[in-house]
């Protein structure tokens, strides 16, 4: 019994029975096909397409700004520590640290505009 490709024969069911030599591209049947003539060269050339080979860039999550300024200013220390634990959003995080920031240095200079 022959086991088609094992001996140097076309695999069983092969629509080019025989017509195939060692070092030949097959031939594609007649009446279209079910698969696309072989690329010549292996790989596609140019650049990858954004994302990888299957075109799909990963989703980052932005945040809001805003929202995280808001809560960096007026939560104080427990809005800066909750937008860090709780938000995925890095716009979010930088938001809530500006905002603290800015909290801190205008709670600084009403302090001393107090004093004087």
């Amino acid at each position: 019994m022959s086991m088609g490709g094992w001996n140097g024969g076309p695999p069983p069911g092969d629509p080019n029975m025989g017509q195939q030599q060692w070092g030949q591209q097959p031939q594609q049947p007649q009446g279209g096909g079910w698969a696309p003539p072989p690329q010549q060269g292996g790989w596609p050339q140019g650049p990858m397409p954004p994302g990888g080979p299957m075109g799909f860039a990963p989703q980052v999550e932005q945040g809001s700004f805003g929202l995280g300024f808001a809560a960096g200013f007026f939560g104080g220390c427990i809005g800066l520590a909750l937008v860090y634990i709780i938000a995925k959003g890095q716009q979010t995080k930088k938001g809530a640290g500006i905002g603290f920031a800015v909290a801190f240095v205008l709670g600084i200079i009403f302090n001393l505009a107090a004093r004087a």
